[in-house]
């Protein structure tokens, strides 16, 4: 029973156990004050419960004993000591854990409040491995602080709220979990090390807070404003590294992409999504190489990200085409059968396989006043390496088309497009006149 919380060893409280332990007796913490527990020659085997205040043990200490169950009761706190990476802690028998930290004390971070499992060095860098089961028996906290990292490789149980807090990184490993809780990240880094959550209800991340890594997600994934995806990819587009049940952005957030080595131009999945997927707009894409564009595109169930080197690049990706359009550099050829060609397509902005009617893109029309001939057409925004000139002939003979005399102006702009009028006087005398939209690239 340790109630001194006001003197002692910073690291390991008013009472610390260096010698040589043995024996199959119950160790029982106590009281709000810190214990701790240090040092090899511990071979004791009994349960280990933390009912309040903050039990430390040092890898070492841990590594060594025979202890077959740990159980931390909401009040209390199992703190990790040892610095290093990675510091190993051979725990032979399960962790259970319940409740946000340790009671008795003031909420202050300095006491070192939160976390029911806690990883607090003076030190940064260090990773603590746990292989054993991990179960959650009521809503707990895990509390990694710094720049360190706890790294969960065992089972995962339990179906309450799991909280994750401190600036540090929890990492969730391979092993499939039956964890059927929710996950709450308030504060640092959550990494899906291959992990398959699939019995997870929700996650929730908190502002300043990041999701990364690779793994399966059943529940829905919610980012709250200022929250941060971060997407490895490799240097080609693979396979997306996260499956989730749902994908919300709650607000202005980050999307974060991660390669290793150098990308190119492609379409790179960043996560799959059984439902809904809602708030993909909010999203401001980060990470993106030199020399490369990056937009974000959902396309039924996937959300990836498209990295070009030019706007037609871009359209050839959303729309799941080769970059070099129909095959070496054919823009010529007309997918959908309604008589455009793909560059042209691409210049008024539609979907290359689906037909659409040239007279909703193109329409002519002669004003009585003046008289002029007009032409209203559709211009993608995004086409910024395509040049569209509106020319005039009165022969229809190749030499013969000219853009002299003919004024181009805006009349609508929309969000992706903008609809122009290209005009040119009839002068007396002409008894005829064509006009056409002249597509090319510069």
């Amino acid at each position: 029973d340790v109630q001194n919380i006001a003197t002692g060893n910073t690291e390991y409280g008013a009472l610390r156990l260096q010698g040589n332990w043995s024996g199959s007796g119950k160790i029982i913490k106590r009281g709000p004050g810190i214990a701790g527990i240090t040092g090899g020659g511990k071979t004791f085997s009994g349960d280990i419960v933390v009912e309040q205040g903050v039990l430390t043990f040092s890898e070492p200490a841990i590594t060594g004993n025979n202890v077959t169950n740990y159980t931390v009761q909401s009040g209390g706190q199992l703190r990790l000591s040892s610095s290093g990476n990675p510091r190993n802690y051979l725990l032979k028998g399960p962790l259970l854990l319940a409740g946000l930290g340790r009671s008795g004390v003031s909420d202050n971070e300095n006491q070192g409040v939160l976390g029911a499992l806690r990883l607090e060095i003076g030190s940064s860098g260090t990773v603590a491995v746990l292989t054993n089961r991990v179960e959650l028996t009521a809503n707990a906290d895990i509390h990694v602080s710094a720049t360190n990292t706890i790294s969960l490789l065992g089972e995962l149980t339990g179906s309450d709220v799991l909280t994750k807090s401190g600036g540090g990184t929890l990492s969730l490993g391979t092993n499939t979990t039956t964890f059927s809780g929710s996950i709450q990240v308030n504060r640092g880094i959550l990494n899906l090390d291959g992990v398959q959550l699939t019995n997870l209800l929700s996650m929730n991340l908190a502002n300043e807070t990041t999701l990364m890594g690779r793994g399966t997600i059943s529940g829905g994934v919610i980012l709250q404003a200022g929250a941060v995806l971060e997407s490895n990819q490799g240097a080609t587009p693979g396979s997306a590294p996260l499956a989730v049940g749902g994908f919300v952005v709650q607000g202005p957030s980050i999307l974060n992409l991660k390669f290793v080595g150098t990308p190119t131009s492609g379409l790179y999945p960043v996560l799959t999504c059984a439902s809904g997927i809602e708030g993909l707009s909010s999203l401001t894409l980060m990470g993106v190489p030199l020399g490369l564009s990056a937009s974000l595109i959902q396309q039924g169930n996937t959300v990836s990200a498209i990295l070009s080197s030019s706007s037609s690049e871009a359209w050839l990706l959303k729309n799941s085409l080769p970059l070099d359009g129909l095959g070496a550099g054919d823009w010529s050829g007309d997918l959908d059968g309604n008589g455009l060609s793909l560059m042209e397509e691409y210049f008024f902005g539609v979907t290359p396989a689906t037909p659409v009617s040239g007279s909703a893109l193109l329409q002519s029309e002669i004003q009585p006043a003046g008289p002029t001939l007009s032409v209203l057409y559709r211009k993608n925004k995004a086409a910024t390496d395509l040049i569209g000139t509106a020319v005039w002939s009165d022969t229809l003979e190749s030499a013969s088309w000219s853009s002299s005399g003919i004024t181009d102006i805006q009349v609508q702009n929309d969000l992706d497009y903008e609809t122009r009028r290209a005009s040119i006087p009839i002068l007396p005398g002409e008894s005829r006149k064509f006009m056409r939209i002249k597509i090319e690239k510069p």
